[in-house]
């Protein structure tokens, strides 16, 4: 009974490390999580099983269980606080989804600007994000936007975002330029 059910939480902790480390974020940890999982379960497993009747026994069992406790409670810090980001932060653009068209989407909105009715612009934009992928051009207007309606906060996540869905170079130097201009003005 002992080898194999150690060989089955050797299993069972290298599949919950790779499990935990699924996000995209979280991939540079999985080799550190898929070593660390089995040998915290197997050191949890024996210091729960040796928990003996005598005080040294109990002592030793105890702090084998403590440490392992602690080092899976580490372990899973990164995990727990990318899972609490990911369900607190308002995801407000798509990379999927149908394409923007210039002409039947973002002219309309452009006229809105020329006519002064920013605030009605930026919700119609928004909305049209929601159902749409987000390209670079509706998201330089989305910046441009909340920076005229004082949304700072919002055009800085928003310029952020667009630094690192970038796919070229040169839209990765222009939300740079454009993230410099909002966080020093």
């Amino acid at each position: 009974m002992g080898a194999t059910f150690y060989l089955y939480l050797l299993v069972i902790g290298v599949l919950l490390g790779f499990v935990a480390t699924l996000p995209y974020e979280l991939r540079l940890l999985r080799p550190a999580q898929m070593l660390l999982f089995p040998i915290l379960l197997c050191c949890m497993w024996r210091g729960w099983i040796k928990f003996g009747p005598s005080f040294g026994d109990k002592a030793l069992s105890g702090v084998l269980l403590l440490t392992a406790s602690i080092g899976l409670i580490v372990t899973l810090v990164p995990n727990l606080t990318w899972l609490f980001r990911s369900l607190t932060q308002r995801t407000l653009f798509r990379l999927e989804g149908r394409y923007i068209d210039e002409d039947d989407h973002l002219q309309p909105i452009r006229k809105q600007v020329e006519a002064d009715q920013y605030q009605e612009a930026c919700e119609r934009l928004e909305a049209l994000l929601k159902t749409h992928r987000a390209d670079f051009r509706s998201l330089v207007l989305l910046v441009q936007l909340y920076h005229h309606l004082k949304k700072d906060k919002r055009a800085e996540q928003c310029v952020q975002f667009m630094m690192r869905s970038a796919s070229s170079d040169d839209e990765l130097l222009a939300a740079s330029r454009l993230y410099h201009q909002l966080t020093t003005a």
